[in-house]
């Protein structure tokens, strides 16, 4: 019996206008009056999340910023904050200043960068968030990051990644969340050890949970909980985590997932 479900945005729940579909709305909703907890777990920022939530009407702990941080949809309590260490922070804007790589830092629920370029607009336009110009990161960040995300093209991010592993070491969790984006945060945050703290805050047992997603930020998810369900769309190694596949974002797959195994009898 499934009491409690978590579900990724961005290509998952979101189709690719941004937005949560009419079916999808009504069946999330008919799962909560069933007595279903459900949840976002994303990458996004509270703010962006909760909007979402509120449009729901959904009364639950979010987890964001791929699990660095869980509050409150409608009090905003926050019930857990690990943000990344500052001297990892630091290491980590130094050297991307010096390599002249675009570098956004996420503090107070509030995202900052050196300068407002091209990536800083389509992150606004895409995210539906005011991005802060700061000049220096050096300078401004004096205070513990949340999260950090870089965009990058796909051939060098994983040559970032390798090289950033070696002055950070195990001081920040790093992992793609997009082919291009590559996030860094606590070493010991992710959506799958956020979702396990929801679990035991709202008393529900693992295999009561349920788990949807389609990114690499999503395989310890899938692989926590009890029914993990990957989508259509998701990239080949998070489906491999999946005890269910279900359609793509743009034929709403969440709905159809959640009908199958909660609305039509868990299965």
């Amino acid at each position: 019996m499934i009491k409690l479900v978590a579900i990724d945005m961005d290509d998952t729940v979101l189709n690719n206008r941004l937005e949560i579909s009419g079916r999808t709305k009504a069946v999330i909703r008919a799962a909560v009056d069933k007595g279903i907890a459900v949840t976002f777990a994303t990458g996004r920022m509270y703010c962006s999340c909760r909007r979402f939530a509120l449009e729901l009407g959904l009364d639950v702990p979010l987890i964001t910023y791929n699990g660095a941080l869980i509050q409150q949809a409608i009090s905003g309590a926050v019930l857990f904050h690990q943000p990344v260490p500052i001297t990892a922070a630091a290491k980590i804007i130094q050297w991307a200043e010096q390599h002249h790589h675009y570098l956004q830092v996420y503090i107070g629920d509030k995202v900052f960068v050196s300068e407002r370029n091209d990536k800083a607009l389509w992150y606004e336009k895409h995210s539906s968030i005011e991005v802060y110009d700061v000049g220096s990161l050096t300078s401004f960040v004096t205070a513990e990051p949340t999260k950090m995300l870089m965009m990058l093209d796909k051939l060098s991010i994983e040559s970032v990644m390798e090289e950033l592993g070696e002055i950070c070491g195990s001081s920040v969790n790093m992992f793609r969340s997009k082919p291009t984006f590559l996030e860094m945060v606590h070493p010991q945050v992710s959506k799958g050890h956020s979702l396990a703290y929801l679990a035991k805050l709202l008393r529900v047992d693992r295999d009561e949970v349920m788990a949807i997603g389609d990114g690499y930020n999503d395989i310890e998810m899938l692989e926590y909980a009890g029914l993990s369900i990957a989508m259509e769309n998701a990239n080949p190694r998070v489906k491999e985590q999946a005890d269910y596949i279900t359609d793509s974002n743009e034929q709403d797959g969440v709905a159809k997932a959640i009908e199958r195994f909660i609305l039509n009898g868990n299965g």
